[in-house]
């Protein structure tokens, strides 16, 4: 790889990972229930990340980065994920946007309120990020040549 090129992987992957952070940062600021879009999000930035920084070697600092990234960009459709599996009716929570505060769990001002805990988006963040971690280190140990 050219110097040139590098420099520019390097702007590409740090501006997506900035742009990643951001994303899943202001989903969290203002807090709720996790719909579709969640998934939508966490999808999109996984996408992009893998896309942009998969093809590159990496050291292995850099690898748990990814995996952290990874994870971290997962955030929003593990919940969405969590929050139907413990909806009242997962199917309806899928393909619709309803929340009745008096069956789902609400604020006292009627704003709707997830049932994902932080430990479990943190549990999940942890495996996601050691399974792309550990499917990246095997990935870098197969492109050193022999």
């Amino acid at each position: 790889m050219e110097p040139e090129q590098r420099a520019t992987s390097s702007v590409d992957t740090a501006a997506l990972s900035a742009g990643a952070v951001a994303v899943v940062v202001a989903l969290f600021i203002s807090p709720g229930m996790y719909g579709i879009i969640n998934l939508i999000i966490s999808l999109t930035l996984v996408l992009a990340i893998v896309a942009y920084v998969w093809p590159h070697t990496r050291r292995w600092l850099q690898s748990v980065a990814v995996g952290a990234a990874i994870g971290l960009a997962s955030l929003p459709g593990i919940g969405f994920v969590e929050e139907a599996a413990r909806s009242r009716d997962a199917i309806a929570h899928i393909f619709s946007s309803s929340w009745e505060c008096g069956k789902d769990p609400c604020t006292e001002q009627g704003v709707p309120r997830s049932r994902v805990s932080d430990q479990d988006l943190a549990g999940g963040w942890l495996v996601i990020a050691i399974l792309v971690l550990a499917a990246d280190r095997l990935s870098q140990r197969r492109r050193k040549p022999s």
